[in-house]
């Protein structure tokens, strides 16, 4: 049912969480986004060097256009955000990428 959006008015019964989880290779990469609130993660596995993921990390609100990767600078944001991406991949079941060896990638900091 729309009829709160196409009145308007703000649906407080709409999540302000979004997962998107790409555990095969998409573009050429592995990844997984995650939004809560104003952040964003976008945390890409890496099958050839799974001891190196990386992290991008942004808050939409100050930074739209996602110019600004804040992931070094912010890092007790970046680890609760990894936690919490992965607490709703285990929620969802989700398949992880293997590496060379069969090795499931889960996410880490």
């Amino acid at each position: 049912d729309l009829t709160t959006q196409l009145s308007g008015k703000k649906n407080e019964q709409r999540s302000e969480k979004v997962l998107m989880h790409f555990p095969h290779a998409h573009n050429g990469s592995y990844f997984t986004s995650y939004r809560e609130g104003d952040w964003k993660l976008i945390y890409f596995y890496n099958p050839e060097l799974p001891q190196h993921p990386s992290y991008e990390l942004y808050n939409l609100k100050k930074d739209p256009g996602e110019t600004q990767n804040l992931a070094t600078n912010n890092i007790k944001r970046l680890r609760e955000m990894v936690e919490a991406m992965s607490t709703q991949l285990e929620a969802e079941h989700a398949q992880y990428p293997v590496d060379a060896n069969g090795n499931v990638l889960k996410p880490f900091i």
